[in-house]
């Protein structure tokens, strides 16, 4: 499967590694690395914003 079509038929906003891996059907990091640079460089997809609070919204760094 494509990972730009994964991505945008799935419903999720942030993907973990595994799954990215899977659908992207590559067995190393690097590889992985290669095809995200790509999505992110054709506009494809973004990285995530830091929330500057680090998930800790009583007490945020």
């Amino acid at each position: 499967m494509d990972i730009r079509t994964y991505i945008k038929d799935s419903r999720n906003k942030t993907f973990t590694l595994t799954q990215l891996m899977q659908a992207s059907g590559v067995k190393n990091e690097e590889e992985l690395f290669r095809i995200i640079t790509a999505c992110t460089d054709s506009g494809d997809i973004e990285p995530v914003r830091a929330s500057g609070t680090n998930g800790n919204r009583k007490y945020p760094l």
